[in-house]
């Protein structure tokens, strides 16, 4: 429970980072840190552009789950210098996580200058990836702000007791780093004080392995038989099949009442948006985890849809397949893809 004395937003000394994030949401930190005066130094804007690019270049088709990568520029109060900041809610595809690491390690080779720390729900979870190895004095009670990205490497700070040290340094030393005494740290310390474990480091990034293409693999193509109208959003706009996969996924009655009406509604009520009239059948791109997340649905047909569904239109209408794609084994892999992501 919060109390009094508690930091709170606004407060000098506050950490709006170590608070909580939500369930399934990576969030990134950026920062430029060195000599101001240098002309080598480059601007915030100038490494959003260049990720904007990357991230046109390496997944300029890739559909997210449910938010894609972004970033802003933020100031924090107690700080000392603006920063680049992002989230992205990846849901039950852990994969738009990894894209992410992957993207910003691509991103810190190309600015020497550039110290990205990214954490998710879980906390440090490139530590919890490299759990085997790390050193017995790093644990979830002192690693909080405490791994960074530099270079394409991963570098830890670590406790003041240990400088470059993987020893295990006394207790009282074992305390919590906030983000300002992080910031200072790298301001004030040469990298070379860091503590850089190519073994920590292999772990910890072991998934990046399969990028980029992983990036194209995480994609899968099936056939689907629906209105001309939805086919031509579909077709407009790609990668709209994530929110309405998601939104059909996590749908509750609500949501399906207009669809539960014996009849069609009346011309007094809203009309059906895209009615079982005018049906083509149209190649659709998702990510594995989506087709997954649609093939795992048990989804009687509404009574509007009763009369198609009779018809030898049903297969290909029930699930939106009415051919798989070029993977014959394409229902049970993305099977495995949305049972793979829950459990990671």
């Amino acid at each position: 429970m919060d109390t009094a004395a508690d930091p709170r937003p606004g407060d000098e000394d506050f950490d709006g980072f170590r608070m909580r994030l939500p369930e399934d949401c990576v969030e990134y930190m950026l920062f430029i840190i060195g000599d101001k005066t240098s002309s080598s130094i480059p601007s915030l804007e100038t490494v959003r552009k260049a990720a904007d690019q990357k991230l046109d270049e390496l997944a300029k088709d890739y559909i997210w789950q449910r938010e894609p990568f972004k970033l802003e520029t933020k100031v924090q109060k107690g700080l000392g210098l603006p920063y680049l900041h992002g989230t992205t809610h990846y849901g039950d595809n852990v994969e738009d996580e990894w894209l992410v690491v992957y993207i910003l390690r691509e991103l810190t080779r190309s600015f020497p200058n550039l110290w990205v720390r990214i954490s998710d729900s879980d906390g440090e979870f490139l530590l919890i990836e490299a759990a085997k190895v790390t050193p017995k004095w790093l644990s979830p009670e002192n690693d909080t702000n405490r791994v960074w990205i530099h270079d394409g490497k991963l570098l830890i700070i670590p406790l003041s007791s240990a400088p470059g040290s993987q020893s295990t340094p006394p207790a009282t030393a074992s305390k919590p780093l906030s983000l300002p005494e992080a910031i200072n740290t790298l301001r004030t310390s040469p990298p070379t004080s860091l503590i850089h474990s190519p073994l920590i480091e292999a772990e910890a990034f072991y998934r990046l392995e399969k990028y980029p293409s992983q990036i194209t693999a995480s994609l899968h193509y099936a056939r689907v038989t629906i209105p001309r109208k939805l086919a031509y959003i579909l077709h407009a706009r790609p990668k709209s099949v994530a929110p309405a996969t998601e939104a059909f996924y996590t749908r509750d009655p609500r949501a399906l009442k207009p669809l539960l009406a014996p009849t069609p509604p009346s011309s007094s009520s809203s009309p059906l948006t895209f009615p079982p009239t005018d049906l083509v059948t149209i190649s659709v791109r998702f990510t594995k985890v989506l087709y997954a997340q649609l093939k795992s649905q048990h989804f009687p047909p509404p009574p509007v849809w009763l009369s198609l569904f009779r018809s030898a239109e049903a297969a290909a209408a029930a699930t939106g397949s009415g051919q798989e794609n070029a993977d014959p084994h394409a229902e049970a892999e993305a099977g495995k893809e949305l049972a793979a992501s829950n459990s990671a």
